[in-house]
């Protein structure tokens, strides 16, 4: 445990030791995604797809590890609750619950985080039809990631960018449904 500490701090020290990465890493990754609960992320993705098909898969939260490398596993507690697991840096693995604040059939799902959760977040993600008859599936996510923006920053630095996990996780969401080799298999 206090080698663990210490190589942290080792690592905090050597990079915030220098000046200019420093400001670079607080630039590009802290500052301009800054929100409610600390760090925000807004992406978005087009997929040849009905929102109605899409939301499906997506509403049937169990789904989601099918597709989203980071989650190890996710568990329907309720109509409105599920538990969520997910892989993180360096082999540890952060849980917490969710609750379902807004539902919108076929446009919109919104959460938040309940109490005794790792990481403290609220998100949504909206499916907004075409005109091409595709739909753009828009997420927004806002967290307080463990350790702040100096954690933020190491884990970002170590690959771990919130943004480009979501990213890559939309990419695969995308393959997978317009190639339709989960959307009839997994979806309720």
């Amino acid at each position: 445990m206090l080698k663990a500490i210490g190589a942290i701090a080792g690592v905090g020290l050597a990079v915030f030791g220098v000046p200019w990465v420093y400001r670079a890493l607080r630039r590009s990754f802290v500052s301009r995604h800054r929100g409610n609960l600390g760090i925000n992320v807004e992406t978005s993705i087009t997929i040849k797809e009905s929102p109605e098909r899409l939301y499906r898969f997506w509403r049937n939260f169990e789904n989601l590890p099918h597709v989203m490398s980071h989650l190890e596993s996710v568990r329907v507690a309720g109509p409105t609750r599920s538990h969520w697991v997910v892989k993180a840096p360096a082999g540890a693995r952060l849980e917490w619950d969710a609750e379902i604040i807004n539902d919108v059939p076929n446009e919109l799902i919104a959460w938040r985080s309940v109490a005794n959760a790792d990481v403290t977040h609220a998100g949504s993600v909206r499916f907004e039809p075409t005109a091409a008859g595709g739909t753009i599936v828009r997420v927004t996510l806002q967290y307080d990631p463990p350790g702040g923006e100096l954690g933020h920053a190491l884990a970002a630095l170590f690959g771990h960018d919130a943004r480009q996990k979501i990213d890559d996780d939309l990419a695969s969401f995308k393959t997978a449904m317009e190639r339709g080799a989960l959307a009839d298999a997994v979806s309720w």
